[in-house]
């Protein structure tokens, strides 16, 4: 659970982190922001599923703050802690999207009250879309393995360094290929999921650095820290719809189209048990780039 703490007070980041982790969970990683530019940073590398928000900072309010970080991201939990007391903006908060406001100083009790179904909630969507992946999986016609040649070619006119694909070995899960990104594929309007792609944290590194090289750097140490952002996540979307062309059927009329593309981050055994079902085709490549190292990406197709 990533959770993001902004304020400009370094004591209260100190204070509102050790209440948090005084919930003992053990899927807490916890980042804190001292203005409003050092989180919409942190944001657009690190993507956290839950923003504490101070009201009153300097640069933007935390109202402000709250709009900018949900244009990066549609779907992150939003809560206030703050000494703002004024009825009108406690309920503009709210009206804006955030699901609490409490104010300081504030028991830890009152922190956890707030925050635990906030965090259920957002386990509960993580675990769906990787439970989708498995339930939708289904039989597929008309698909074709792409050769290494031709993925080769199509990842190339997406990036500005040298992507090569390679046999890869296929492996079982662990923590290292996290986390990564899953696509899902069906024909034209069917709901029904005929193929599936994973790219681990390598391989969504090497796919989503872009087209500039000024970028490789930032790209590099986002790797190092374990986090797919927003834009890396977009740059493997353009590359997932470059397969798609390759692996579906010729038919202009019905084609196979992406139709989600998630960040798995925890949950390795239920991605294993995916890729070890009995009618399910595994095809495993190498993705290599003189940048950014090795890759893996997983194609799965029911046989």
């Amino acid at each position: 659970m990533r959770v993001l703490v902004v304020d400009d007070s370094r004591a209260m980041q100190q204070i509102i982190r050790r209440s948090i982790l005084k919930m003992g969970r053990n899927d807490l990683d916890i980042r804190l922001a001292s203005s409003a530019k050092e989180a919409m940073e942190i944001t657009q590398t690190w993507m956290p599923e839950v923003a504490l928000l101070d009201w009153h900072m300097p640069e933007r309010n935390g109202l402000e703050l709250m709009s900018d970080l949900a244009m990066l991201m549609a779907d992150i939990e939003f809560g206030f802690i703050t000494t703002e007391t004024k009825k009108e903006r406690l309920e503009a908060a709210i009206e804006a999207g955030a699901s609490f406001v409490i104010n300081k100083p504030f028991k830890t009790a009152a922190l956890h009250e707030e925050l635990e179904p906030i965090f259920e909630k957002t386990k509960d969507l993580e675990q769906r879309k990787e439970q989708q992946i498995e339930d939708e999986l289904s039989n597929s016609q008309g698909l074709v393995v792409p050769s290494k040649d031709s993925l080769e070619r199509a990842f190339n006119l997406l990036s500005v360094h040298e992507v090569r694909v390679g046999d890869g070995e296929s492996e079982h899960f662990s923590e290292d290929w996290l986390p990564c990104l899953v696509g899902l594929f069906s024909y034209g309007h069917s709901r029904i999921i005929s193929s599936v792609i994973v790219l681990d944290i390598g391989g969504a590194f090497i796919l989503g650095s872009g087209v500039s090289e000024q970028g490789l750097l930032n790209i590099a140490q986002a790797k190092s820290e374990k986090v797919l952002s927003e834009p890396v996540a977009n740059q493997c979307e353009k590359a997932m719809q470059m397969v798609s062309m390759l692996i579906g059927e010729a038919d202009s009329e019905n084609p196979l189209e992406l139709k989600q593309l998630s960040v798995v981050n925890s949950n390795i055994n239920k991605l294993e048990s995916i890729m070890n079902q009995r009618k399910t085709q595994r095809v495993d490549y190498e993705l290599w780039s003189q940048a950014l190292g090795t890759g893996r990406m997983v194609l799965l197709m029911n046989s």
